[in-house]
């Protein structure tokens, strides 16, 4: 039939009649039907990589969990299940809805009531899929899929995305880099009564130290060799608007001193000039240093620190919410395949594993890095595997950022790898790469490594 374009069903009932029952109706009605028994046939199929549109699975398989079975399904592939029951009760059927599934029949059933099933599960999945390709679309300014998620700290932080955006608190977001701090910076503003307003972000640590200044407030014309002309600062740029400043604990400590004078006054004067004008901006910073340590190295300011730290928010890195790793690759996969006009619409098993085994040390930025790359050199409807390798610099960022980034994603990734061959021990750590205990330790602290993670010995002395 020309309205289901041959979409395909696999079924799973250990009910040999059922199955044989149900394809056979299926594919009267213009389906392609994988039928199977056994849960280890069906699972098998999925690993040689034959996806279907569709599940319909039984509650009870064998003495399988059908639940259970889902959870193993969506290891696998990203495709709606539908739970078929004879045993229990329908609250059997709600929980399982709960783990996952896209709706339940109750047996026995009447066979035409299936393609009615089927094609309600498929559209309702279509128009989820489209409905995030849309709003990929209309919020690709602000990369809105690093939003997505389903674990609880992602869904904590739009939470307080919402909660924050109506005040005018200064922001101070904290997290690794690739984690989206510039996307929640202007979700934030997004959510704000000055979302009208202009959205200026300003990387600290792309801005040469001489030139911070006239970045910041601008100049009068003269006021310098070559200021041929007048020129408005980012602080009069951001105007009734938000100020992002990421990379802030690059900031130079000179300037630290005139940023707090803007905050604590809420006035400013242009390079050139005596004359204040008025700062009426929403602050957000972000960092994926330490502040701490720059305040106890008199790298960064206390005072300055306490008045952009009145709402800290912290960004969980991938590896904390790796739940969320396929959903944000399906997204991904759709943007860029509808970006491209790729034909690829789905994952593999072993894609699916590979992501599923990576730590992702440049986050949610990588991620869609490296499906953009596998989507690119696909050549059919499935990515049978990712092209992941040590992650590249970002080009789309200045050199001094790219490269800062690109070290904290080595150092990471090397003391990760370090510490788990050691099991925790930091003095066979130090010994391996030939760093001191004591550097060990303070790069430990810097990059939020909890070494019970590494399963220390317990002859390991503190």
């Amino acid at each position: 039939m020309e309205k289901t374009s041959r979409r395909r069903v696999l079924v799973l009932d250990d009910d040999r009649a059922i199955v044989e029952s149900v394809r056979d109706f299926l594919c009267l009605e213009g389906y392609d039907v994988q039928a199977e028994t056994s849960p280890d046939a069906a699972l098998a199929r999925l690993d040689r990589g034959d996806i279907p549109d569709i599940a319909l699975i039984d509650l009870l398989l064998n003495q399988v969990d059908g639940i259970e079975l889902i959870a193993e399904v969506r290891k696998r592939a990203v495709l709606p299940v539908v739970i078929m029951t004879g045993h229990g009760t329908i609250e059997s059927a709600v929980r399982a809805m709960k783990n996952g599934a896209a709706d339940f029949l109750l047996k026995p059933f009447e066979p035409d009531i299936l393609p009615m099933l089927i094609d309600k599960t498929l559209r309702s999945d279509d128009l989820e899929r489209e409905n995030a390709r849309l709003r990929a679309e209309i919020d690709d300014r602000f990369q809105a899929g690093q939003l997505l998620g389903q674990d609880p700290k992602i869904v904590r932080l739009r939470q307080m995305i919402g909660e924050v955006g109506p005040s005018m608190a200064p922001v101070l977001l904290t997290g690794e880099t690739g984690t989206g701090k510039e996307v929640v910076a202007r979700a934030i503003h997004g959510a704000s009564p000055r979302a009208e307003m202009p959205f200026v972000a300003v990387n600290c640590g792309a801005i040469p130290e001489e030139l911070f200044e006239t970045e910041f407030f601008g100049h009068e014309k003269g006021a310098f060799t070559g200021a041929a002309q007048a020129r408005q600062g980012k602080i009069e740029a951001a105007a009734r608007g938000t100020l992002f400043l990421d990379e802030v604990g690059t900031m130079p400590i000179r300037l630290q001193a005139k940023l707090l004078r803007v905050l604590q006054e809420h006035e400013y004067e242009r390079i050139g000039s005596q004359v204040p004008r008025r700062a009426d901006f929403r602050l957000i910073s972000a960092t994926n240093v330490d502040l701490d340590e720059g305040i106890r190295t008199k790298q960064f300011r206390q005072d300055l620190f306490f008045r952009l730290n009145v709402v800290p928010i912290s960004l969980p890195p991938l590896r904390e919410r790796p739940g969320d790793i396929p959903l944000l690759a399906d997204h991904f996969l759709r943007k860029y395949a509808s970006q491209t006009g790729r034909p690829v619409r789905t994952f593999g098993p072993q894609a699916l594993r590979e992501m599923a085994a990576y730590s992702w040390p440049g986050n949610v930025r990588e991620l869609a890095s490296v499906v953009e790359r596998a989507v690119l050199l696909s050549r059919g409807e499935l990515l049978s595997a990712m092209p992941i390798s040590p992650q590249t610099p970002d080009v789309t960022v200045p050199f001094v950022t790219a490269l800062r980034e690109f070290r904290a994603t080595f150092e990471r990734a090397y003391l990760e790898g370090l510490f788990s061959s050691t099991q925790g021990n930091v003095s066979r750590a130090a010994t391996i790469s030939g760093l001191s205990r004591r550097h060990l330790q303070r790069m430990k602290i810097k990059l939020g490594l909890e070494m019970q993670t590494f399963a220390r010995l317990p002859s390991e002395p503190e």
